[in-house]
């Protein structure tokens, strides 16, 4: 057997290994973030790479490494709602599917007293990243929650990225 063959049967076996641990975790994952003080939805530009040098003029702030292009606070409660029933039809709905990327355009940030859950959110490539408690962890979804998302971030006048 040469060489290639064996780095290639190594690399499908851990893309198929990858798949599997994944499958388990869309599905059981229920959002701990809505019972909240503070929820804020965050708009991001995950088109540029992570870690890449700050362009003169690009957005400063950062959101677990992503620029932040707007956020705002969802104070109402009708509109936590259509977010939290989007989102959690898109952790449901997801059967284990996820692609090799991650381009993040979304985020969430839930504070309650002194903590807080992180989502960086990529509807495209159907995963998130939860941070919390110091940890990340790795929760599929779909695309479907994606145009609520983007609707409410359009009615409160925050850019999307292309």
């Amino acid at each position: 057997m040469s060489i290639d063959r064996i780095k290639h049967s190594w690399k499908a076996l851990s893309l198929v290994l990858l798949v599997l641990l994944m499958q388990g975790c869309g599905a059981a994952y229920k959002p701990g973030i809505w019972d909240a003080d503070t929820i804020t939805l965050y708009s991001l530009d995950g088109n540029v790479p992570l870690g890449s040098p700050d362009a003169p003029g690009a957005p400063v702030e950062k959101f677990h490494g992503w620029p932040v292009l707007g956020k705002v606070v969802v104070d109402k409660f009708d509109d936590q709602k259509k977010l939290r029933k989007a989102l959690e039809a898109g952790i449901e709905g997801n059967k284990g599917m996820v692609a090799g990327c991650f381009i993040p355009r979304h985020g969430i940030r839930s504070l309650k007293g002194d903590r807080t859950v992180d989502l960086v959110i990529c509807f495209e490539c159907m995963s998130m990243q939860v941070h919390e408690n110091g940890g990340v962890k790795q929760v599929l979804t779909t695309a479907k929650p994606q145009p609520v998302f983007d609707a409410y971030l359009t009615k409160m006048n925050i850019p999307l990225a292309q």
